[in-house]
């Protein structure tokens, strides 16, 4: 039986597609389908055959629906060798695609593939413009991949249309892309070019735009700005991360009780998580706190308070590959030891610090405190990247003990901080609860230069001026016209006006040697009635002098130079941004130093710890003390007395004959240990100590000492040569003939390989005394 139209009044029936059972007998077995005004009657032995055939119907209509949605357009994913049709002016962008990160540029994230187009080929001042071949626009977006500065008509990307700006958008202050969607719905059909532009001359690191992968799309990308706030009940804000550099990074906005805490750039995990990054807020419990994630297209349901990090599993600071004996942050990155200072029994170190992210980035103050300088406790940070006024940059702490700046509100002096905003230039921050919490200072800046990056000040109080001194990471322009760097003094009377006395100058740029340089007074072989100036190098290098509270002099009188530097008793190796505390008992001169670890492509700090979430570290502290010999004045260097605390057990030989079968250490099995060791070599002996696979090697014969691959000249003293070396599960540190040399290494210990041995070769070794102690954990 066919399907039979009904030509009848249908209003009766509901219009949809609905059945009804026929009760006329002349069609029983029929089904009556009311679709509109029109009714059929059907068999039931056909509703299957019928509903296959819908079914067909309905993936030849899917099918088509696919086949004709339009697909996004690709104008420029930037993967090629070269910009093809498009036009390049100026050197900002180069002449073809980067490969990711150029030389001088700290890491990026986000873009796709290998390349992007990317205007820091000139360095930071460079400027230039890209220009697409002309195109028709047939989507209602153009949507792209964008980060770098937001300096509207400077860095930033237009869309031009009959000669005229359409849509534009800038970078985000981030050196992560982010999709942004420009809408040119109203311009559909029309033809169009599209500009990145990069004409500001800014800071030497981060002016530039990053652009990728730009489209024609139906739709703006589906990323929205997400928010969560919470009552602060708890110590813990912890924000879940991927520990992947390439990840695309979100912008995420804190603010407590609607005040800005800080903004950072975060590889923000929504449901695979690798770890978590937190902010402590110990010092604002019972406040408001609003997390906003913008243009996030995951859920934020991970970010949670907490009292525990959520990952630590009971064992932090037990971690495989946590150091034991040198500082680490608990999570992120950390560089440039900041604001050391000693105030009422504590010793405060602050440092350069990612609390999101195993890379450098979104730099901000950390804070730790120790009662001995060998155990520390990590505090909250105190400093945060904003940005309007910049990241945190590296900086030193004084006391403002007469409240020279009126901002005393309590009993406890006023610690200052003096350090580089990146958006603002020299500022301060300042607590009134000894060191726990900062504000900055409103009448920031309170020193610039205007030209380049000036930053690092190491201010100090100078009685026979009364005035405040800060020598600082500054440039000038020589006489040929060329700038250059070197040491700026600048002098203060009210902590206010800073003006500029002279500089040690550098034929130089581009290598930080005049950054996070030091400047203090040391008592000549602890004459205290013989003191003289010490200036310290990023490098260890070091020029010893007078000083008036204007200029710097040689002991010859003449203003130093960075050419009058001494060789550094530091050897290579990984030591970087030398600090010493300030205000320390008895004036002693303790420094520590980050432990720097750059892979080969100067990627910014190579990650290092495989699989933590903390990466790089700080040296042991070591006590700097002057000595002159031979009309010769030079530094020592040597481990604190305090790292004694640390001794647990103790191994010990006397007057022993090394050869190359009696290995007196077979029986160490731990990974942290000190050894203190006086041995006299004789002629053409090699003495060997292998400390789980990294080797300490003196050559008699050379007069030399190495530590892997780092070599330098060691006479013996007297016949002897004294080594004190620290081993942990990730460095080893050698102090020679009491600290005239300093060899620090960073490597990560095999963890199947806890061998130590010592061994002479081509002759003996009579080794005096050997000390080997057991070391218990700083934390």
């Amino acid at each position: 039986m066919q399907p039979v139209l009904l030509k009848t009044d249908v209003r009766f029936l509901p219009q949809c597609c609905v059945s009804y059972k026929v009760r006329d007998s002349t069609l029983k077995g029929t089904i009556l389908l009311r679709f509109n005004n029109a009714i059929f009657l059907i068999e039931k032995t056909m509703i299957k055959s019928i509903f296959n055939a819908l079914v067909v119907v309905l993936c030849i209509f899917l099918f088509s629906c696919e086949k004709n949605e339009t697909k996004d357009l690709i104008l420029a994913d930037f993967e090629s060798e070269t910009y093809g049709n498009w036009t390049v002016e100026g050197s900002a962008f180069g002449t073809a695609p980067a490969k990711g990160r150029l030389q001088g540029q700290f890491s990026l994230n986000g873009f796709f593939g290998d390349g992007l187009a990317n205007s820091f080929y000139g360095g930071s001042k460079a400027i230039g413009k890209l220009i697409s071949p002309q195109f028709i626009i047939e989507r209602d977006y153009i949507s792209l991949m964008i980060g770098g500065r937001s300096h509207i008509e400077e860095t930033c990307v237009n869309i031009i249309v009959d000669e005229k700006i359409v849509a534009s958008t800038t970078g985000n202050s981030s050196l992560g892309l982010i999709y942004q969607a420009l809408d040119v719905r109203n311009w559909k059909g029309k033809s169009a070019v599209i500009e990145i532009i990069d004409n500001h001359k800014g800071s030497e690191y981060y002016s530039y735009i990053l652009v990728d992968h730009i489209k024609q799309t139906d739709y703006p990308i589906n990323e929205k700005d997400q928010s969560v706030e919470f009552t602060i009940d708890k110590r813990y804000l912890n924000i879940p991360l991927l520990d992947n550099t390439s990840a695309s990074h979100k912008k995420v906005s804190i603010k407590i009780d609607n005040k800005i805490l800080g903004v950072f750039d975060v590889a923000l995990a929504s449901d695979s998580i690798d770890y978590y990054g937190f902010i402590d807020l110990s010092n604002h419990q019972g406040k408001k706190i609003n997390i906003e994630v913008l243009k996030h297209s995951g859920n934020i349901n991970k970010i949670s308070l907490n009292d525990n990090i959520p990952d630590d599993a009971n064992d932090l600071y037990n971690e495989k590959y946590r150091p034991q004996l040198h500082f680490t942050t608990k999570r992120g990155w950390i560089n440039d030891p900041n604001g050391l200072i000693y105030y009422k029994g504590k010793y405060h170190m602050y440092y350069q610090y990612n609390p999101f992210g195993t890379k450098w980035g979104n730099i901000s103050w950390g804070h730790a405190v120790s009662n001995d300088l060998v155990h520390w406790e990590e505090q909250p940070a105190v400093l945060y990247p904003n940005p309007e006024t910049g990241m945190c940059w590296s900086g030193a702490a004084f006391i403002d003990k007469d409240n020279q700046l009126g901002l005393k509100t309590g009993n406890e002096d006023v610690i200052m901080a003096f350090y580089l905003r990146t958006e603002t230039g020299l500022s301060y921050a300042y607590s009134n609860d000894g060191g726990q919490k900062f504000t900055d200072y409103d009448g920031n800046p309170v020193l610039t230069h205007s030209g380049a990056r000036i930053d690092t000040p190491r201010p100090f109080w100078f009685a026979p001026t009364k005035k405040w001194i800060a020598p600082t990471y500054d440039f000038f322009t020589n006489d040929k016209g060329e700038k250059r760097r070197c040491v700026g003094f600048y002098s203060s009377e009210d902590l206010t006006n800073w003006q500029f006395e002279s500089r040690v100058e550098q034929d130089g740029w581009g290598d930080e040697l005049c950054g996070c340089v030091d400047f203090f007074q040391l008592p000549v072989n602890g004459n205290t009635d013989d003191e003289k100036w010490v200036m310290i190098f990023i490098d260890g290098s070091y020029i010893v002098g007078t000083f008036d509270g204007k200029t710097f002099y040689t002991l010859d009188g003449k203003p130093a130079s960075t050419e009058d530097r001494k060789e550094s008793l530091v050897i290579d190796g990984n030591y970087y941004a030398t600090m010493t505390w300030h205000n320390m008992p008895n004036n002693r001169r303790v420094q520590v130093t980050w432990m720097k670890y750059w892979d080969e492509t100067f990627e910014a700090g190579a990650k290092i710890y495989p699989n933590m979430p903390f990466n790089q570290q700080f040296t042991l502290p070591s006590e700097l003390t002057l000595h002159k010999e031979n009309n010769e004045h030079y530094l020592r260097m040597n481990p604190i007395e305090e790292l004694q605390k640390l001794r647990t057990k103790t191994h010990s030989w006397k007057n022993i004959t090394l050869d190359n079968t009696n290995n007196l250490l077979s029986d160490l099995n731990k990974d942290t240990y000190e050894i203190e060791l006086e041995f006299t070599p004789n002629e053409n002996s090699v003495t060997t100590l292998d400390l789980r696979g990294i080797e300490v090697i003196y050559d008699t014969q050379k007069n030399e000492i190495s530590l892997n691959k780092l070599k330098t000249k060691l006479k013996p003293e007297k016949g002897s040569v004294k080594l004190q070396i620290f081993i942990d599960r990730t460095s080893v540190e050698v102090y020679a003939n009491a600290g005239k040399t300093y060899m620090p290494l960073i490597h990560m210990m095999p963890q199947d390989n806890l061998n130590y041995s010592i061994l002479a070769t081509h002759g003996n070794s009579n080794v005096q005394s050997m000390t080997v102690h057991e070391l218990s954990s700083i934390w």
